[in-house]
């Protein structure tokens, strides 16, 4: 949603709270939501950008169930100089002067532990780009994929794989983290690729780093977030290479919302605080959406204005992400946050309970009270891109576990389900 039409609509002269009805769609197979916009105009001041000092109309941005924001519009062209979010701990203001950003994206501080390369590789036709974070120790030592979203995601996934593939470097693991087809750096489509391609791209990254001399290929842990956590799900049972795995935020199944359970749609239906007939509507529209890709023919469509591929939806609709779990036999720990504000809390408990069915002896769940989706806080500095620093209790966590399963490979860890208590002094805290 952007609101420079909302600012043209509205009246300066009159001033004060105005009300408008706005769009907001949440996911291509959900109808849009009408929404109620409240524009309130509360002062006039001057503000400096740089050299120099603009007067400015500040307005408050409201809309139910979202953060409060806040616009500053010049008196005399009403162009958009500064946006804040503070609850996001998001602000934009425009610049007249060009500033370096950093190349890295998210900072991380290095040390002498550890080196990091710039690789290449190959999945087929397609050039796939990404970073190997060497151990400055004797090799060759345990490995680590990281798997982010794929469709849309990069090898920093928003400052969570940063971090981790440093803390990683400096415990002794390789690390590979890769831009996935069509962002950043790698080749090919983002918006044409479907889920099995995503696949072969992991499969790709896989090979490529069991070639790495300085990697011991008997010592392979995947670590997936979001969408990632389905693909390190398959890959886990098809290369016995793999003696761990970690799932954050998983999405169970590729096309997030296309599962036949609909538990995640009331999940956010509550914590949205839907109304009842647009809950109907969602539930309509999702089912009528689905049947629509079953019987599509053709290779594009639009679905609620968005252009989608339905190769990549049908695809998605004949997997059943259960029945990938529960071939898992490796060591697997989830992590989860209770605030995550894009996946349910259900979906962890859901993988947790296929792999207690399929007699998985080695699994743990481990929910955050206070975390969300990328299980930290929001941080930026003004010159790099803005990025999640990760929580300290969960890069922890994961280094220990990965170090009691692949340093220590006949260590055997006992089956458990943990709530970690919350600390109320940390964000969100319950």
């Amino acid at each position: 949603m952007t609101y420079l039409p909302i600012l043209e609509m509205y009246d300066f002269k009159l001033g004060r709270s105005q009300a408008f009805n706005v769009l907001t769609n949440i996911s291509t197979l959900l109808p849009p939501m009408k929404r109620l916009l409240t524009l309130t105009s509360i002062k006039d001041e001057y503000i400096k950008i740089g050299s120099r000092r603009i007067k400015v109309e500040c307005l408050i941005i409201k809309i139910r169930n979202s953060p409060q924001g806040m616009l500053w519009v010049t008196k005399s062209g009403r162009s958009i100089v500064k946006i804040e979010f503070p609850d996001l701990k998001l602000k934009i203001t425009r610049t007249f002067s060009i500033k370096k950003v950093n190349e890295v994206g998210c900072p991380i501080t290095k040390n002498d532990l550890y080196d990091e390369e710039a690789v290449k590789f190959n999945n087929k036709k397609i050039l796939l780009e990404g970073t190997l974070t060497i151990p400055k120790k004797s090799s060759p030592v345990p490995a680590v994929l990281l798997l982010g979203g794929m469709n849309g995601s990069d090898r920093e996934e928003q400052g969570l794989f940063t971090q981790l593939a440093g803390r990683l470097g400096e415990s002794g693991f390789v690390v590979l983290r890769f831009d996935g087809r069509g962002i950043g750096s790698s080749g090919g489509s983002s918006l044409s690729a479907t889920s099995g391609e995503h696949y072969e791209d992991s499969m790709a990254a896989l090979d490529y780093l069991l070639k790495r001399k300085e990697v011991d290929a008997e010592k392979i842990a995947i670590i997936g977030h979001g969408e990632g956590a389905f693909f390190a799900s398959k890959l886990t049972p098809d290369k016995k290479n793999i003696k761990a795995l970690i799932l954050m935020s998983p999405v169970i199944s590729p096309g997030g919302e296309t599962g036949i359970s609909f538990d995640n749609l009331n999940e956010m239906a509550k914590k949205l605080k839907w109304d009842d007939q647009y809950f109907k509507l969602a539930m309509k529209s999702r089912m009528e959406t689905i049947e629509m890709v079953k019987k599509s023919k053709g290779d594009w469509i639009s679905l609620l204005r968005i252009r989608c591929f339905l190769k990549k939806l049908r695809e998605d609709l004949e997997i059943n992400p259960i029945d990938i779990i529960r071939k898992v036999e490796a060591p697997a720990l989830i992590l989860h946050g209770k605030e995550d504000e894009l996946v349910p809390a259900k979906a962890a408990s859901t993988i947790d309970k296929a792999l207690e069915d399929s007699g998985n002896a080695n699994h743990k769940l481990i929910y955050y009270g206070y975390l969300g989706h990328f299980f930290g806080k929001i941080t930026t500095d003004g010159l790099s891109r803005m990025h999640y620093s990760v929580d300290e209790n969960v890069l922890s966590t994961i280094s220990k576990w990965l170090d009691e399963n692949l340093s220590k490979i006949d260590l055997t860890l006992r089956t458990g389900y943990d709530i970690l208590p919350v600390n109320n002094e940390k964000e969100g805290g319950e």
